[in-house]
């Protein structure tokens, strides 16, 4: 049973290990063809390690995968030639606790709350009318809580951006998240392996004389 169990996990996580290595080696490769692209200021809309947490019920077995995967992201919005851009990166699937320790060493950056806006001039003074733009005018208002971020945009393709320095560490957290994957892996085989050597029955075992002796090493 176990070994119907262990040895698919191990196969499961190892190739989940190698896929983390591939997307870390390509993630750097586009952060260094980004050292050439035009610098600019953006607002930052939200940032976060992308967890999800167990519902009311707790963890389950069907929410421990959300609980032990976790999603990083980062969205911002800047402005080329007078042209709005909104850009979302999302890294792929990655280990819970190796994105922890990583995200301890990213400046945290504190995101407006919608609560604290004040002096919002909604009110056309010349017709004492709502404003038409009112949704252009709150919105404008609101990027100016905004934390600013640097980033670096493609300028043959200004929808094209990274943030500089890399506000999500996507090569570091996808290369550890491969490390670890890999070690689990190993470690399942090898947890499987030892379990086999000290449940195999012994040549005592097989004596009619010495049934009642035990037949697993220690």
């Amino acid at each position: 049973m176990l070994r119907v169990l262990f040895y698919p996990l191990a196969f499961c996580l190892a190739c989940y290990g190698l896929w983390e290595f591939l997307l870390s080696y390509q993630y750097k490769e586009t952060n260094d063809k980004s050292k050439d692209w035009t610098v600019a200021q953006a607002k930052l809309i939200d940032r976060g390690d992308g967890i999800r947490p167990p519902g009311i019920l707790g963890i389950t077995p069907a929410s421990f995968i959300c609980v032990l995967i976790s999603k990083p992201y980062v969205e911002y919005k800047y402005k080329v030639d007078g042209k709005k851009y909104t850009e979302r990166q999302q890294l792929p699937p990655c280990l819970t606790f190796v994105r922890l320790a990583i995200s301890k060493d990213i400046e945290q950056d504190v995101l407006p709350d919608v609560s604290e806006i004040k002096d919002v001039d909604l009110i056309n003074v010349e017709t004492g009318e709502v404003k038409a733009n009112l949704g252009e005018v709150l919105e404008e208002r609101l990027e100016s809580y905004m934390p600013t971020v640097t980033i670096k945009y493609n300028p043959s393709d200004p929808q094209q951006s990274v943030t500089d320095p890399d506000k999500l560490k996507g090569t570091e957290t996808l290369f550890w998240s491969g490390i670890w994957s890999i070690i689990l892996a190993a470690t399942a085989v090898g947890a499987m392996k030892f379990h086999e050597w000290v449940t195999k029955p012994t040549e005592i075992a097989f004596d009619p004389l010495a049934r009642s002796s035990r037949s697993i090493k220690y």
